[in-house]
């Protein structure tokens, strides 16, 4: 197993238990309709890109919007499944939830690729993410070059390429992404 390769847990478990037990938990584990998957440590340059991003987005930001970093879970319904995900990065507007420990309509999503998670970032969450109507944006960063594959709702989730000197407005949250800002 590599280093930030998810491990599923071999038993089933309800959401309430999952919950309860992930509150009390030091590590992070994603819920897929009742299976859970450990989730391993990242890389330095994986924490980099995520601060990158926070310190980038965040003053940007207009009430009631909010950003959040790796440890807040994503809450899904697919018909009759219930799926936890820890994104990397989130930005969501919709009002504050005291209680929560989880956020259930993002604006923004955002995944640090790396060998281990790239392929269930491609295909299970983007399908997963697009699927949730508060989702303007879904971007994959990308660790070993400076690029961003951006899919956005308003163009179909068609993957749209940011490379060096490049940048995205996201006017749903008022935010510009300079690429050459999250890597530097």
């Amino acid at each position: 197993m590599t280093m930030g390769e998810p491990r599923a847990v071999q038993r089933h478990v309800g959401v309430e238990e999952y919950l309860s037990e992930e509150e009390g938990s030091w590590g992070r584990h994603e819920y897929v309709d009742g299976v859970v998957f450990a989730m391993t440590g990242a890389s330095n340059l994986h924490n980099e890109l995520i601060g990158a991003l926070f310190a980038h987005v965040q003053p940007q930001l207009k009430s009631p919007c909010r950003s959040y970093m790796i440890d807040v879970k994503l809450q899904l319904q697919q018909k009759r499944a219930t799926l936890f995900y820890y994104p990397d990065f989130m930005v969501t507007c919709e009002p504050r939830n005291p209680a929560s420990h989880w956020i259930a309509a993002p604006s923004l999503i955002v995944e640090i690729l790396s060998p281990s998670t790239e392929r269930t970032d491609r295909t299970e969450k983007l399908f997963a993410y697009t699927q949730l109507p508060s989702v303007e944006a879904y971007l994959l960063v990308a660790q070993d070059e400076p690029r961003i594959e951006a899919m956005l709702s308003s163009e179909a989730w068609k993957p749209n390429i940011l490379q060096a000197g490049e940048s995205l407005t996201l006017p749903g949250i008022g935010v510009t992404l300079a690429l050459d800002a999250i890597y530097a």
